[in-house]
């Protein structure tokens, strides 16, 4: 199953770090999953930051573009094997969960819910047989 990713940034924090006004700190962001039947699955993660990050430069924020700060998360991301394999993971569980027609029941919706069933001691015991 070929999946299409896509990153987006949800927000940022911003700070003033020694001489770095409005350096992002912090970001919010979904990573999501598509496959060739257009099912979407999603994962949404956070990754901090200092000022002048792993890249060794700053980029004042009124000059940031999204795929900077993607770059940034990717970077993050990308290096650490195992979290990357797990953010994969859960979006191909979701994925699997569509394609295989799984459906999440709530109590409310389960066929017993409207008998309104007891069950007694007796039901559950009913003594020597």
């Amino acid at each position: 199953m070929a999946i299409t990713y896509t990153w987006s940034v949800d927000k940022v924090k911003i700070a003033t770090e020694g001489t770095f006004t409005n350096s992002v700190i912090q970001t919010h962001w979904t990573l999501s999953g598509t496959d060739e039947s257009g099912n979407t699955g999603t994962f949404k993660g956070s990754t901090p930051f200092t000022a002048i990050g792993s890249t060794g430069t700053f980029i004042p924020y009124s000059q940031l573009q999204e795929s900077d700060v993607v770059g940034w998360i990717q970077s993050v991301v990308n290096s650490n094997p195992q979290y990357s394999s797990h953010i994969n993971d859960r979006i191909a569980q979701q994925l699997g969960e569509i394609t295989s027609s799984v459906t999440e029941v709530h109590a409310q919706d389960l066929p017993w819910a409207s008998t309104g069933t007891v069950v007694t001691a007796a039901d559950v015991n009913p003594g020597p047989v």
